[in-house]
């Protein structure tokens, strides 16, 4: 069980760097992939979908400042 939840996390984390990095994709466009995917992969338990959702999204509040950052940043003219 402990395996299972320590794998969430890390493929969680891994999403979540994606989403994060990534713009135009966010959290709420890969978890309700996840939630049908889930259906297929039946002999998961729902705590593993929990895990990877929770861990996917802290990531992403993370890791979303730097597509922000690099593109909607200002020239020097516009800076003011």
């Amino acid at each position: 069980m402990i395996i299972e939840l320590i794998v969430a996390v890390i493929v969680g984390i891994l999403a979540g760097t994606v989403t994060g990095l990534a713009p135009g994709v966010h959290v709420n466009l890969v978890a309700p992939l996840a939630i049908s995917a889930s259906l297929y992969f039946s002999f998961l338990p729902p705590t593993f979908l929990v895990v990877f959702i929770v861990a996917m999204s802290v990531t992403h509040t993370f890791l979303d400042f730097i597509p922000s950052v690099y593109l909607g940043a200002p020239d020097e003219d516009t800076g003011l």
